[in-house]
């Protein structure tokens, strides 16, 4: 807590101005003031560091305490603020005792005030090193079955009182009454304090002295400088132990990069342009991670380097130059204490999340969570009907934009896909999209209607539901999910919304969304029936699974291998290799007017045109919101859009009072595209069985449109599209 400007400022100020006058001090070569400096820092400096040091060590390690399980043990609701609230509570102790412990330096001595800081609340140096000692004690295996935690905070706090006891009796208050000083060596810092214009006319506190002290402009340009800089914490998928150890080096490159500037700019005895060098590294560690969705997880984790090493470097010296241009002991001080009480309310200002209930685990409700993930300030849960996150249906389908969508998303979503994909199984083949012929008997049996050809790097591809929710599912967070879980009822009543189950139980959110596939329960509290309810598109299909061998023999290598189309009268079949081409994935479709499922059929439905895809704070995703037919296999290739434009709006919410604008936000880009792939998927199953309105058996004008139509769904530029999402949400907080 600015301990050394507490220590030199303050107090040495106080006490130094009953010294005698400038006039009678005996003036020091540059040799002998050098070594007077060499001798004030030998005896102030370890111990100021000692206290310092071990004040911060203690304090950071509720970070590492909730790494390693206090939740839990201390039973406080994961889904919850409990652990938050308890985290304001000590940063509002810290921010309410910043200026009185200042204004005790003048009623006591300094060494008492320090010494009882640092027990109480607890540099870069510290912070590496509490994380250090933290991954140590986390290993410790005690008889007593207490966590890692608790040791963490026994060893750290008994660390803290004990090099404190020893550091007191080193500790000095005034110059007057420091015994390693000679007579002249206290005239002359007397001296050099006074020609530094450190005592001013601030040093009798009353009503008119606050008043000057509190409307001095230069604390608050200073405190509106500090107060923004957080560093967002840094969360790898892996062991608590691990990460622990992730953050060590962020700050341990902190402490270099903080003492390096630190003698440099006293050498060149400038500090702006340190400042705004550690403002420019910070805002470039910003703005990779405000586009992290573009780069790998090594380039966000070397953002932080550039965020720590920023913050570490400017802070100090904005500290410093605060303390250069205020006079007096008592406004320095205050001033002192203001500058970083009102700092710690961006601990506040992070420590509330929004949390958002899923409902529905499958590729919706799973990639949502994934990429909602990525936000520091974003919590959630996912609610599952069933007893584990399961899909149905066997094979699936994606286009050039679901696999930009991925990308966008996460590369590790995107690696993990394709670790299970299949693309066509010929090299020849990869940028066919179907090669679509005519199926039925008849003059025309056989006949290549046309082959649709991909342009540039464009691919299709194709996978088991299950692998690939399976991927999806081991980058998601620990503990984020429930089972057995059936949504009843949604009340948004309250200031939060509560969700309620068929079990009984009942959970609070932010906001709730709900991506429980085309007979969600979600819709049915958005919509009246007319509109909550699917409507059947007159289709059927029957689906299985082939081994690759036997297809091959049945017909051929090429085809099933290779993603074909065979067309005809009031039905056609799809098939495309699954499981790494281990197997050949068959659907039959055929126009019916029974929707009637049994066995392996499949009635085919979407929903109608919808005005909106949410109410108030309740929205829908994916198949909850447009379940479309799969004639463009683009059903889960729009629900990852819709997780992309979704994730990010909620990420640029500041507070639970902009979830409906986000929400708006994603209703203004999302109904458009969603509701006309829905459109033009029902006509292409149409198309495929010959009975559309203009083409007919036209085979001609069915190839036609086949090579057209589908490019429009493929070629949306997915980052301008949420482009546009941003710009409207932005455009309604104005």
């Amino acid at each position: 807590m600015a301990t050394i400007e507490k220590e030199l400022v303050v107090s040495d100020v106080e006490k130094t101005a009953s010294l005698e006058s400038p006039a009678s001090t005996t003036e020091l070569s540059p040799l002998q003031y050098r070594k007077l400096i060499w001798k004030l820092d030998v005896h102030l400096l370890p111990p100021l560091f000692a206290l310092w040091f071990v004040s911060l060590v203690d304090r950071i390690n509720i970070g590492s305490a909730n790494i390693f399980g206090v939740q839990k043990d201390l039973h406080m609701n994961p889904k919850s603020n409990d652990f938050n609230i308890c985290l304001i509570i000590v940063l509002m102790g810290l921010i309410t005792c910043e200026v009185p412990s200042n204004w005790l330096l003048k009623k006591t001595s300094p060494s008492k005030v320090l010494a009882i800081e640092s027990v109480l609340v607890g540099n870069a140096v510290s912070t590496a090193f509490g994380g250090l000692l933290a991954l140590a004690i986390a290993g410790i295996k005690s008889n007593n079955h207490y966590s890692p935690w608790r040791w963490i905070f026994i060893i750290e706090g008994c660390m803290t009182i004990g090099i404190t006891l020893l550091a007191y009796p080193f500790l000095c208050d005034w110059p007057t009454t420091a015994k390693w000083l000679t007579s002249t060596e206290k005239d002359i810092l007397a001296t050099k304090i006074r020609g530094q214009g450190m005592i001013g006319r601030m040093d009798n506190l009353n009503k008119k002295a606050l008043l000057r002290i509190f409307l001095d402009w230069k604390m608050y340009i200073v405190v509106a400088i500090f107060a923004p800089t957080i560093i967002n914490q840094f969360k790898a998928g892996q062991s608590p132990r691990h990460v622990q150890a992730l953050v060590i080096p962020i700050f341990a490159a902190a402490s270099v990069a903080c003492l390096t500037t630190a003698f440099a700019s006293d050498k060149l005895k400038h500090r702006s342009a340190f400042a705004l060098f550690g403002y420019a590294m910070s805002a470039v560690g910003a703005g990779i991670l405000m586009n992290q969705s573009h780069v790998s997880i090594h380039v966000k984790y070397g953002a932080l380097f550039f965020m720590g090493c920023g913050a570490y470097i400017s802070l100090p010296m904005l500290w410093t130059m605060l303390v250069n241009n205020v006079s007096g002991s008592y406004k320095t001080g205050i001033a002192i204490g203001i500058e970083v009480g009102i700092g710690n309310f961006g601990g506040i200002a992070s420590a509330l999340p929004i949390h958002i209930a899923i409902v529905g685990g499958g590729i919706g409700g799973c990639i949502l969570g994934v990429a909602l993930s990525k936000f520091p300030h974003i919590t959630f849960t996912i609610y599952e009907t069933h007893s584990a996150f399961g899909e149905i249906g066997a094979g699936i389908g994606f286009g050039a934009n679901s696999h930009n969508a991925m990308s966008l998303i996460s590369a590790a979503v995107w690696e993990g896909y394709k670790s299970r994909a299949s693309f066509n199984g010929w090299p020849e083949k990869e940028n066919v999209w179907f090669d679509f012929c005519v199926g039925e008997k008849g003059e025309n049996e056989g006949k290549r209607i046309i082959e649709v050809i991909m342009p540039g790097a464009m691919t299709q591809s194709t996978a088991h539901r299950a692998h690939f929710l399976e991927e999806l599912v081991k980058l998601l967070p620990k503990g984020c999910s429930e089972f057995n879980k059936k949504l009843v009822d949604v009340d948004q009543s309250g200031e939060r919304v509560i969700c309620k189950f068929a079990d009984g139980s009942q959970a609070e959110a932010d906001a709730v969304v709900g991506c429980d596939g085309i007979k969600s329960a979600c819709r049915t509290f958005v919509f009246e029936k007319e509109l909550a309810s699917p409507v059947f598109t007159q289709k059927v299909a029957y689906r299985g699974l082939v081994p690759m061998k036997i297809a091959e023999e049945a017909i051929g290598k090429e085809k099933a291998n290779n993603r074909q189309m065979y067309l005809g009268h009031r039905g056609h079949v799809l098939t495309f290799p699954v499981a790494k081409g281990a197997l050949m994935n068959v659907v039959a479709f055929h126009s019916s007017q029974s929707d009637t499922e049994r066995g392996n059929v499949w009635a085919i439905f979407d929903h109608p045109p919808v005005p909106t895809f949410h109410n108030e704070r309740l929205c829908l995703l994916g198949d909850a919101a447009h379940a479309t037919s799969p004639h463009f296999g683009q059903g889960a290739g729009m629900a990852i859009e819709d997780a992309y434009v979704l994730s990010n709006l909620l990420g640029a919410c500041n507070s639970t009072l902009e979830i409906t604008k986000a929400f708006d936000a994603y209703d203004y880009v999302r109904i458009p595209r969603a509701l006309k792939v829905t459109e033009l998927s029902r006509e292409q199953g149409k198309r495929l069985d010959m009975e559309g309105a203009a083409e007919g058996d036209d085979l001609e004008m069915i190839a036609g449109d086949l090579n057209t139509t589908v490019r429009w769904i493929w070629n949306e530029d997915l980052e301008a599209h949420l482009a546009v999402a941003m710009k409207n949400f932005e455009d309604s907080k104005t």
